[in-house]
């Protein structure tokens, strides 16, 4: 049975695919690559955020949801 999270991330993907097209598809694909990210680390530390468990190997720090309104280009100025 899928978590619930992830259940989310794929419903909030298609909506943002179907109100919105093709112009939607980069912040779907934003919102499915995040919640693969976050089970990756859940499997990899044996918990999921926020979960307190015997179980659980590490911590891991959070991810920024903020959007660059430039690319880097690699220039220092």
């Amino acid at each position: 049975m899928a978590q619930p999270v992830q259940d989310g991330a794929i419903y909030d993907a298609v909506e943002l695919l179907k109100d919105n097209g093709f112009d939607g598809l980069a912040e779907a694909v934003t919102v499915l690559v995040n919640t693969a990210m976050v089970a990756e680390r859940s499997g990899y530390l044996g918990a999921r955020p926020y979960e307190r468990s015997d179980s659980r190997s590490g911590y891991a720090n959070g991810f920024s949801r903020t959007r660059r309104s430039k690319p880097a280009s690699g220039h220092c100025h």
